[in-house]
């Protein structure tokens, strides 16, 4: 039985500033383990990256390893005192507070920021595929207060999918770039981590666009969502340009955005939910008086009743006929 002062617990702000505190720590570890990493692995005298046997591939492994098994309990634990996570994008995206959308604001106003980095610090050597990073994270980070807001200012789903696409193809555009960039660095270790982020964007994303498609996976979502956000803010300090780096950290921002809607949203099973009142039809049928006996067939159909004749009345009649005999 839940504890009566139980009730008393904001639950909706609690919830997600212990899970998003939780991925921003072990987010902010993981990416000096990896900047440690990569200076461990980097030869000053050579010209490209070679990697060093050092034990620091296996900790990053062991780390991300420790930091998912800890996000799945902890969202284990949630499911397990009673939370249940929305399903729609109504309930899921509904924002409870004003702070919330100026924030959102501007982490869209961060992602438009990279997107245009991007663009104007290009170079005639640089691939195509750079600039269409930039006009993708330009696109989504002008669609996410849109995102945020969708279920206050009542947006349709399918609109609120085109919004939501943005990001997915951003980042997939992002893999195939990075293929293309990293295909001739003999060292793996170096660009393994980014495509790990990139990768796990693209599934936290997705999963998350699949709210106002009505094919949520709320319990994937949040734990994808958690893990995407966690390796973007784990290769941070990786080389690369400075508007990829601001895209990056605005997308880690994204996810732990939507993340925490979805958490906050979560039914409450310390809340007294409020009787639903009967319908007005069965209400009324209720109240509704039965309807009188109907006398008139009760009359016809029913023997009429004989009243009984007095014992000295007869006794009397039979007297006065015995007397007329004799």
């Amino acid at each position: 039985m839940p504890d009566k002062n139980e009730s008393k617990v904001d639950y909706a702000l609690r919830n997600p500033v212990i899970i998003s505190c939780t991925v921003c720590g072990l987010g902010a570890l993981g990416a000096f383990l990896h900047w440690l990493q990569n200076m461990a692995s980097f030869d000053e005298d050579a010209v490209n990256y070679i990697m060093n046997p050092t034990l620091w591939p296996v900790i990053i492994i062991l780390y991300s390893a420790i930091a998912a098994v800890l996000f799945a309990r902890s969202l284990r634990k949630l499911t397990a005192v009673g939370f249940v996570p929305p399903t729609n994008v109504k309930t899921a995206f509904r924002n409870r507070t004003q702070l919330f959308t100026i924030v959102a604001w501007i982490v869209g106003l961060l992602a438009v920021l990279g997107g245009a980095v991007t663009l104007f610090g290009m170079k005639p050597t640089d691939s195509g595929l750079l600039s269409l990073i930039g006009i993708l994270a330009m696109l989504s980070g002008i669609c996410f207060p849109a995102v945020c807001t969708s279920s206050r200012r009542k947006f349709a789903p399918s609109l609120v999918c085109v919004f939501m696409a943005f990001p997915v193809l951003l980042f997939c555009v992002w893999l195939v770039y990075c293929y293309t960039r990293n295909a001739t660095i003999p060292a793996a270790w170096v660009y393994a981590v980014e495509v790990v982020a990139i990768c796990a964007a693209i599934f936290a994303f997705l999963l998350n666009a699949g709210y106002p498609a009505d094919r949520a996976k709320p319990k994937k979502a949040i734990l994808v969502s958690m893990l995407g956000s966690f390796f973007c803010f784990m290769t941070l300090f990786d080389e690369r340009s400075t508007g990829l780096t601001i895209i990056m950290l605005s997308a880690a921002l994204m996810l732990l955005m939507e993340n925490w809607l979805v958490i906050s949203n979560m039914e409450n099973p310390y809340e007294k939910k409020p009787e639903t009142p009967a319908p007005k039809r069965a209400r009324a049928e209720e109240a509704k008086p039965e309807p009188p006996a109907d006398i008139s067939v009760s009359l016809l159909t029913s023997e009429p009743e004989i009243p009984a004749v007095e014992d000295d009345i007869d006794s009397d009649v039979k007297e006065w006929t015995g007397s007329r005999k004799k």
